[in-house]
């Protein structure tokens, strides 16, 4: 998966070594090794790829290649009813103990509990395996550069986490819609996010809230 990752960036600085009047040509030559080997190793998965993401579309195969890691991932949060954006680690195939296969996302996600501030790892997100290729935006989570509104999605998101960030101590919203408390939980490599719903929707009109 690292190499295949990779190739972009390393065809990408290749061709841009041998651009230069000045070429260090050891590294143009370890530049083209590495490029040898992804291509014996993954030529059929690159040429696949590129294929089906041409047409906007990806196979259950082939969806650890879509989630290149450290890139930003879409995800529609129900609980919240909005759009939610994640930096993706990894990823794995499992299966169930009802024998069902599923491909499960590991993401950092800026979260808090009203007591600890950062970055939580969120490891709930998974996507059922599937016959034949499928839109990439009807995923359930999907790598936002896809997404048709992809920078107003980022800018509201950002607008949102700046506003969040502002709020010291006490403070009083008006706010409607779906009530939910996040709570994070210690883990092995720091916090993983862990969601709980309360059974209550605020009238349209407005609920003061203290956070």
């Amino acid at each position: 998966m690292l190499f295949f990752h990779s190739h972009a960036a390393l065809k990408a600085k290749f061709e841009e070594e041998q651009s230069k009047e000045s070429q260090d040509t050891a590294l143009i030559a370890d530049l083209a090794a590495a490029l040898q080997f992804i291509q014996e190793d993954h030529g059929v998965n690159i040429a696949d790829f590129q294929r089906l993401v041409s047409f906007g579309e990806i196979t259950y195969d082939l969806l650890w290649a879509l989630f290149t890691p450290n890139t930003l991932v879409h995800h529609y949060h129900e609980l919240t009813e909005q759009s939610q954006i994640l930096l993706v680690r990894t990823v794995e195939y499992s299966q169930r103990q009802d024998k069902s296969f599923y491909l499960r996302i590991y993401c950092d996600i800026i979260s808090c509990d009203g007591k600890s501030f950062g970055m939580a790892r969120d490891s709930s997100l998974e996507i059922d395996a599937f016959q034949g290729a499928r839109k990439i935006q009807d995923l359930d989570v999907f790598p936002l550069k896809y997404h048709t509104d992809a920078s107003a999605i980022r800018d509201h998101a950002v607008r949102r986490g700046k506003k969040f960030a502002q709020m010291v101590g006490h403070t009083y919203h008006e706010i409607s819609g779906p009530a939910m408390k996040e709570v994070m939980k210690e883990a092995m490599n720091g916090f993983e996010v862990k969601r709980f719903k309360f059974s209550v929707r605020t009238p349209s009109s407005s609920l003061m809230i203290a956070y």
